[in-house]
């Protein structure tokens, strides 16, 4: 209970291992945190190359992924990345419920007073891994405003969690998933660093967006070819609020100037590499990637909204 008042901030400096950034305040927990974090490093490392050569599908929250309702029935026996809660579209009732036009959301409180929304959805709720065809391999989320608050579904589900550390950012270490994979951002995003390679050793490139956590785990994992879905880079809120809170014009200048250039970044160090991004999505705007129709790659049907 003492340690559960005592509240624990992990100051990320660039460049430094995990273990450089946990408060040692106390020492119990010093040792208990140096441990976990010497874990989820190792852990890493034994990712490393574990899919040589192997395709895999980057699901994102594109209010595109609408458009293929059969898509988690297609991909059963592929690797999966999905990205933050994605995992709701993989359930059928969630899906129906959307189709009706029920409201599948609702919030809870963060300990800083802020309000995140979660997916209040009885097939949620109950989660297990059952009910749904198939469920991403890997879930990856770029900081703990995405985990924190769908904590119980996310620690329930099958999945391998890939969390990236806030840089100069406060992450409550207490709140890591047992079978997680910590990773730690640097500053300069990928477009900035230009990196010859993704290893994910060293600190991950910046991100711009959760995307750039999937691709570089994918390319950490020896994946040659990685295949985008629901990746739609518009301001044309989520799958799970499509337009309902369309973003603004800024967010839209953001997308252009700070979004699709990170991808082409990404795009040249799997293509210098002898590998490939393919954007699978029902369009969008991301037109950096070069396309190609999902229906070629996949056993599903494109519908209109």
């Amino acid at each position: 209970m003492l340690l559960r008042k005592i509240r624990r901030q992990s100051i990320v400096k660039e460049g430094g291992p995990p273990e450089a950034h946990v408060d040692w305040a106390s020492t119990a927990f010093g040792c208990v945190a140096f441990w976990r974090s010497s874990e989820m490093a190792l852990r890493l490392e034994d990712f490393k190359d574990r899919f040589q050569g192997e395709k895999c599908f980057v699901i994102g929250e594109g209010p595109s992924l609408l458009r293929t309702p059969a898509l988690p029935e297609a991909l059963v026996g592929k690797l999966v990345l999905g990205c933050n809660q994605v995992y709701g579209f993989f359930l059928p009732e969630v899906r129906e419920a959307i189709a009706e036009g029920k409201e599948i959301l609702g919030s809870v409180a963060m300990p800083d007073g802020s309000r995140r929304f979660v997916i209040d959805h009885p097939a949620v709720q109950r989660i297990s891994g059952k009910g749904a065809a198939v469920l991403p391999k890997f879930l990856c989320y770029s900081d703990h405003n995405a985990y924190v608050p769908n904590k119980a579904v996310i620690d329930a589900l099958p999945s391998i969690k890939v969390l990236g550390y806030c840089k100069a950012g406060i992450w409550p270490y207490e709140s890591f998933p047992e079978d997680s994979i910590a990773v730690i951002r640097s500053s300069k995003r990928i477009v900035e660093a230009r990196p010859g390679q993704f290893d994910m050793s060293p600190p991950l490139t910046g991100l711009t967006v959760i995307m750039d956590i999937c691709l570089q785990f994918a390319f950490h994992l020896g994946c040659t070819t990685a295949y985008l879905i629901g990746c739609d880079c518009t301001a044309d809120g989520h799958w799970y609020r499509p337009e309902r809170d369309a973003k603004s014009k800024w967010m839209e200048k953001y997308i252009q100037s700070q979004w699709i250039p990170n991808f082409e970044a990404t795009d040249e160090v799997f293509r210098r590499n002898g590998r490939r991004i393919w954007n699978l999505s029902v369009g969008g705007n991301l037109d950096a990637i070069e396309r190609r129709d999902i229906r070629d790659i996949l056993d599903v049907e494109v519908t209109d909204v």
